[in-house]
């Protein structure tokens, strides 16, 4: 072994034995790497302490600082690991997406559902009652036309009601 190499590993595993290990909860690793160490050590991340080079470390993790790095791991981040090639690994960090507020999901599809119904139906009783004299007639012709429609676009807004404050509400 050379003198050079050999001063490189002992620097390498100076270095690593310094760095801050990422917890197994925000890895994900997949089966066949087995067990995985994550290190960060100043602006270098490490897997099963072999350097993982810049261009295959996701661009928010390039630059970050280790404060950052555990605000957003202790707000629900992870950081995933795919092996490229042997001993060669690509890092990307992923956001999970919380949700489940089951309470919230139901309430938000009700008001979605609420509120567009209200805005087609108060629409057509609205143009109905400027015609007069002939707001009977006018608000059952517009009502049998878009009575279909605004029915489904208003189960649009019910499920985009449901998802929005399902997340919303869910467990953070």
């Amino acid at each position: 072994m050379s003198y050079r190499l050999f001063l490189l590993l002992s620097l390498t595993s100076f270095n690593i034995a310094r760095a801050m290990q990422l917890e197994q909860k925000n890895l994900f690793v997949p089966q066949s790497l087995g067990d995985v160490k994550v290190l960060y050590k100043k602006d270098q991340f490490f897997v099963n302490s072999t350097p993982v080079e810049h261009m295959n470390t996701d661009k928010e993790l390039r630059k970050i600082s280790k404060e950052n790095l555990v605000r957003l791991l202790a707000k629900g981040s992870y950081v995933s690991i795919t092996e490229i090639s042997e001993n060669q690994y690509k890092l990307q960090l992923n956001n999970r997406l919380y949700g489940g507020g089951a309470f919230g999901a139901t309430l938000g599809a009700f008001l979605g559902k609420a509120a567009v119904s209200l805005a087609g139906h108060g629409t057509i009783y609205l143009v109905g009652a400027l015609t007069g004299p002939f707001a009977p007639a006018t608000i059952i012709a517009l009502e049998s036309v878009f009575a279909a429609p605004i029915e489904a676009a208003s189960m649009a807004g019910a499920i985009a009601g449901g998802m929005a404050l399902g997340v919303a509400t869910g467990p953070v």
